[in-house]
């Protein structure tokens, strides 16, 4: 998702022990200026394909600005102190935050504009990497007729790398409802299990087209292609840039009402820019059932052969490159479960897709996520949230390639809201990564307390206790206190 706003800036507060640091964190946010200029055009070119026309327009956002003081802020850092783990750093930090959400719809097109942007600050040197502005953004035009659609979409990120969430900002935010799951969605949204790397900012951006064609009542069509560019800004160890290019086609015949059938085809290619020079091509075709019992329940499925070649060049002595080619048979699947009734929402979603990781190798990246939200009472609800990733690199056999990833995230929120005006919370969560070398497990608890200043600005105060285990040092716990302001606003209309 797009690094757009490249001039963009939010004031961070002078904390203290910062000034030492100054000259090192002045060259970081220089380069992260450098990475952010590539993010922010694939933006710009989708902001420069906007409706000419005017629409129905609406534009809302939300600013959040949060302190923190920790006793360790990065209980996964994996920096080592003399052949140990280092131990953990006691932190005061800052993020500030907006959240943005444009649209111009009209008669025949839709275009949009959003996502988030983080501005984050934490004192001590061993921060210094997860300290910058970090974008996350993405932009769409899309054009319908009477029996086709086209979209247009442009994507950009630039993150820190680290082995579990590195700003220490939980993924799930306490005391408001998950986002639910989107069974068709082919990303929903669980990071790399990358462990053990602090010092480099990873940027993936690129675009992509999408076109529908309907034949008939019964009968549609699709095709789509996207690019998509990884790369690394300040990585002191051997992370490898890529490039990727995907397309996909399918059929969709609707049986009735309820039952639908089709059948899929996707490939890509992926580049990685190593040493190595290796090159993936992958081949999968899929039927594909879906079946709606009802608007708020329902099912599908997909699965079928996928099968991929790996060119890998290995060094001989000398420097002389040979090729090594590998070639990989598997399934690819995909799976998806929406379910809504009275007081209780539940979503699934399962999907399998070939993708590159920091080392630059291709791997088969297994996603499952599902929530559940459930309304106890008119006061007291429960929301939860679970998220599984699985990387298997395709070439196994062949030296060098990455070991299996692992990466695991669960929350859980019960709010209990007080009064118009205030409302509690409690939450538990655990993350665990694994990538073969180390075992990294946190398990989290807190509880918070928020008060509504208007209808549309809100103050939480917030404790959380998080407990390292596995290869992390479980003696280095993390005590953190947080103060969060929230503001909604509405530009347009």
């Amino acid at each position: 998702m797009p690094r757009a706003l490249t001039g963009f800036s939010l004031p961070g507060p002078d904390l203290p022990g910062a000034g030492a640091a100054a000259p090192a964190r002045r060259g970081r946010l220089r380069r992260l200026a450098q990475g952010g200029a590539a993010v922010g055009a694939a933006a710009a070119a989708a902001l420069a394909a906007a409706p000419s026309d005017a629409g129905d327009r609406t534009l809302t956002g939300r600013l959040t600005q949060t302190f923190l003081g920790d006793t360790n802020l990065q209980v996964d850092r994996g920096g080592t102190v003399g052949g140990g783990r280092s131990e953990g750093e006691a932190a005061v930090g800052s993020r500030s935050r907006l959240a943005l959400d444009y649209r111009d719809a009209t008669t025949s097109s839709l275009f949009t504009f959003g996502g988030v942007i983080d501005y984050d600050i934490y004192t001590g040197s061993e921060n210094d990497d997860i300290s910058g502005l970090f974008p996350d953004l993405r932009a769409g035009y899309s054009l319908r007729g009477a029996r086709s659609s086209l979209q247009l979409t442009a994507f950009g990120s630039a993150q820190p790398i680290d082995t579990l969430d590195s700003s220490g900002f939980s993924f799930f935010d306490p005391g408001v409802e998950p986002t639910p799951i989107d069974p068709t969605d082919p990303d929903p949204g669980t990071p790399n299990a990358t462990l053990n790397r602090t010092d480099a900012i990873r940027t993936i951006y690129g675009f992509g087209v999408t076109a529908n064609e309907r034949i008939n009542s019964r009968d549609s069509t699709n095709f789509s292609v996207s690019v998509q560019r990884r790369d690394f800004i300040d990585g002191t160890r051997a992370l490898t840039p890529s490039n990727q290019l995907s397309m996909g086609m399918g059929w969709q015949r609707q049986v009735s009402s309820r039952i639908g059938v089709g059948l899929s085809y996707n490939s890509s290619v992926l580049k990685a820019e190593g040493a190595q020079d290796t090159e993936t091509y992958t081949f999968s075709l899929s039927p594909t059932l879906s079946y709606a019992a009802t608007p708020q329940k329902t099912f599908s499925l997909s699965l079928g052969p996928q099968y991929s070649i790996s060119d890998r060049k290995q060094p001989l002595p000398g420097g002389t490159l040979v090729p090594d080619v590998g070639y990989t048979i598997g399934l690819r699947a995909a799976a998806g479960m929406t379910y809504a009734y009275d007081n209780v929402r539940t979503a699934f979603s399962l999907n399998q897709s070939v993708t590159p990781n920091d080392d630059g190798d291709a791997v088969n990246r297994t996603t499952i996520s599902g929530s559940l939200t459930q309304r106890i009472s008119a006061a007291t609800s429960l929301a939860s949230r679970v998220g599984v990733s699985i990387e298997t690199p395709l070439d196994e056999g062949s030296a060098g390639v990455s070991e299996e990833t692992l990466s695991f995230d669960y929350a859980a929120t019960l709010r209990h809201d007080v009064n118009r005006f205030t409302a509690l919370d409690f939450t538990l969560g655990a993350r665990l990564r694994d990538d073969g070398q180390d075992r990294d497990v946190v398990l989290s608890t807190g509880a918070g307390y928020g008060y509504r200043l208007t209808e549309d600005t809100g103050l939480r105060l917030g404790y959380e206790f998080r407990l390292p285990m596995g290869d992390i040092d479980d003696q280095d716990s993390s005590h953190r206190v947080s103060l969060s302001l929230t503001h909604d606003f509405t530009l347009l209309p």
